[in-house]
């Protein structure tokens, strides 16, 4: 749940001031310039990242995400993932591809500067098959091979004798040219994550909408963020583009209801928003095919007025959190609300976020710091005055508790109350909390709080790869292999753009 802050974070971190701090990798997720500047280290002139001195790429590389590399290679740095598995990271010679995109010919290049198969793909986010052909005049001449492991999936083919798929190779003097087609299912293999606590698969940023409003996403490639501006009003659906290269995405107008949206959850092809949270009305929108069609809303409750500003949902089940500490009950197969827990006198505190546990158990966090389950009250002490910003946890599992200063609570699966661990200093702000089978993750202020299997049982910090020195994660989504955030850089109260990263976690 994100909490818009109207205070300059110098307040708490010391972000603003006359003085330029000292470029180092505490102050910088990019490269340092020999004015002592924080660069990007997205340039080809000024290649880097965490901090490190910026180094310029030769003529014949390009600096993809921090590290300079062959012009039509991918990876370096934060370890950029593939697409749809279809030859996960691997090459096939030379500067051949068989990955990023999941694409058996595109950028692929089969020695010299022959492309085999022009624009044709081969599954991962691109199509796979149809009358996509890998003929024209591409040619893969010469002796050139693409061999090695590169694996585009299915039963793709490059024409002659060369071949994308298994461990086949396009090597000899084979061409590009005939009918051949890049068909079949290619891919389905799990992307794979080494060495590091997160491998970037895409990567969204825009600087023409600087809010990031709701996220939604499970698998990898299955994720979008809405995003907002200060002004002129207006609300933008996003999509990532189709490679791990940085871009704007691709994005359609989002007219399901009127910016701020206070929280969201599912996926792009079926999700629940709050809308219009103005303090005065609140919707439930229940939304289809990417954020389209609009199938049901809802602004009462057992026919009262409801203020929303919180949610978690289960199937056709959601729960909402409203105004002092109020729950409903919504069914969306039939528009049923149940009010579950009425207001109360809590200093007007609002329920800021909502767990149902896979028992049916429904526990909600304050926005002044206090815990409580329904049929219970509140069952913690203030954890923190500046109020809870997520709680989640895995079926049966422990319950996660993150707030606003970075204080981390367990609760046991019986209800009972864990302790709580102070990782504000890591952290410097919390604003999201997500927990899946790899671990537990944080939005966090200038990157991801994790605790997983390669972190010895405590949280690290993982900077994300922006440039600025402050930068907020104000939502993050996932499921099993697949973590979304969404966040925006700059001052607080001028934000310089709004992004939005797929990540791979760690998985070796």
């Amino acid at each position: 749940m994100r909490t818009v802050l109207a205070l300059c974070a110098s307040l708490v971190l010391g972000a603003c001031g006359p003085s330029k701090p000292l470029c180092s990798a505490s102050t910088c997720n990019g490269c340092c310039d020999s004015a002592g500047d924080c660069r990007s280290g997205f340039e080809s002139s000024a290649c880097g990242t965490r901090g490190a001195a910026c180094v310029t790429c030769s003529v014949t590389e390009s600096c993809s995400f921090a590290r300079c590399g062959p012009s039509t290679g991918a990876g370096g740095g934060f370890a950029v993932g593939g697409g749809g598995a279809a030859g996960g990271s691997s090459q096939a010679g030379g500067t051949a591809l068989a990955g990023g995109a999941a694409s058996a010919g595109g950028n692929a290049t089969a020695g010299g500067a022959g492309f085999a198969g022009g624009t044709a793909t081969a599954g991962g986010t691109g199509t796979a098959g149809g009358t996509a052909t890998a003929g024209g005049t591409a040619t893969a001449g010469g002796t050139a091979t693409a061999g090695g492991t590169a694996t585009a999936g299915g039963t793709a083919t490059a024409g002659g004798t060369a071949t994308a798929g298994g461990t086949a190779t396009a090597g000899g003097t084979a061409t590009a040219g005939g009918t051949a087609t890049a068909g079949g299912s290619a891919g389905g293999a799990a992307l794979s994550c080494v060495g590091t606590p997160f491998c970037v698969h895409r990567f969204t940023q825009r600087t023409d909408y600087r809010v990031p409003d709701a996220l939604v996403g499970a698998g990898i490639d299955d994720a979008a963020a809405v995003f907002s501006r200060f002004s002129p009003v207006g609300s933008l659906w996003t999509r990532h583009g189709t490679t791990s290269a940085v871009s704007a995405g691709t994005a359609t107008a989002f007219s399901i209801g009127t910016a701020p949206f206070e929280a969201a959850t599912g996926t792009p092809g079926d999700f629940v928003i709050i809308t219009e949270s103005n303090l005065i009305t609140a919707r439930l929108v229940h939304v289809v095919d990417g954020g389209v069609a609009r199938v049901a809303s809802m602004g009462t409750c057992q026919g009262g007025a409801f203020l929303a500003n919180a949610l978690a949902r289960v199937g056709n089940r959601v729960v909402l959190g409203g105004y002092d500490e109020s729950l409903c009950d919504v069914n969306l197969a039939t528009g049923a609300t149940t009010l579950l827990q009425a207001e109360t006198s809590s200093n007007n505190a609002f329920v800021n976020d909502v767990h149902v546990t896979s028992n049916g158990d429904v526990y909600w966090a304050t926005s002044d710091g206090y815990v409580g389950r329904l049929g219970a009250g509140r069952i913690t002490q203030q954890l923190d005055p500046s109020g809870i910003v997520g709680i989640d946890g895995l079926p049966g599992g422990t319950i996660w508790v993150v707030s606003d200063q970075g204080y981390v609570t367990t609760i046991h699966p019986d209800g009972g109350v864990g302790g709580t661990q102070d990782h504000s200093g890591l952290l410097g702000r919390a604003y999201s909390l997500k927990v899946t089978t790899d671990g537990v993750f944080i939005g966090a202020f200038n990157g991801i709080g994790h605790r997983t299997r390669f972190t010895d049982g405590g949280f690290e910090l993982f900077p994300l790869p922006l440039s600025s020195t402050a930068v907020r994660a104000y939502l993050i989504d996932g499921a099993p292999g697949a973590v979304h955030v969404a966040g925006d850089q700059g001052p607080i109260n001028a934000p310089t753009d709004a992004w939005f990263f797929s990540l791979i976690p760690r998985t070796q």
